[in-house]
């Protein structure tokens, strides 16, 4: 689930993920038998290329290419459990 975008030319719009940069404490990743990677960790960013044209520029990264990346957060529900009659 997406919480913050701060890029939101990226929301809602279609494209192409033209890499994906993974966590640095991923080991050796092999394919399974359907040739799916099963990640440890979400990717530290995925650089996508929209399919509109985008004004946005991130230094390092070709024109175009809008880079991502996932964010976790931490939170408590707590639930006062009086009986009620």
């Amino acid at each position: 689930m997406v919480l913050l975008n701060l890029a939101t030319e990226a929301n809602g719009t279609q494209g192409i993920n033209q890499d994906i940069v993974l966590d640095e404490r991923e080991g050796v990743l092999l394919p399974d038998g359907d040739c799916m990677i099963e990640l440890n960790y979400p990717p530290a960013m995925i650089l996508f290329r929209p399919d509109k044209n985008t004004t946005l520029t991130f230094a390092g990264l070709p024109s175009g290419i809008i880079p991502l990346s996932p964010d976790t957060i931490h939170s408590h529900i707590y639930h006062n459990r009086q009986n009620r009659n």
